[in-house]
């Protein structure tokens, strides 16, 4: 997987500042940035997706000729 090239600004300049910040407060903001990259990996809001179902041409056939037969039974029964 690709890191996001804003998130390897982010962790260079952690990086490049590490000696002006305390240890503990470099490690948290490290942490933070890992649980950032976590989320991106994978993202906790699924993307939408198509699904297609492929029918049988014949079931094409039968499904719109359904209406024409149902119209035929319908005026031989009212006779």
């Amino acid at each position: 997987m690709v890191v996001d090239t804003d998130l390897v600004l982010v962790m260079s300049t952690i990086d490049e500042t590490k000696d002006h910040m305390s240890e503990g407060k470099y490690i948290e903001t490290c942490d933070a940035v890992k649980r950032i990259y976590e989320k991106l990996k994978k993202p906790s809001i699924p993307l939408p997706t198509v699904t297609r179902i492929q029918i049988p041409v014949k079931w094409v056939y039968i499904c719109s000729t359904f209406p024409i037969i149902c119209s035929f039974i319908k005026s031989v029964t009212k006779k």
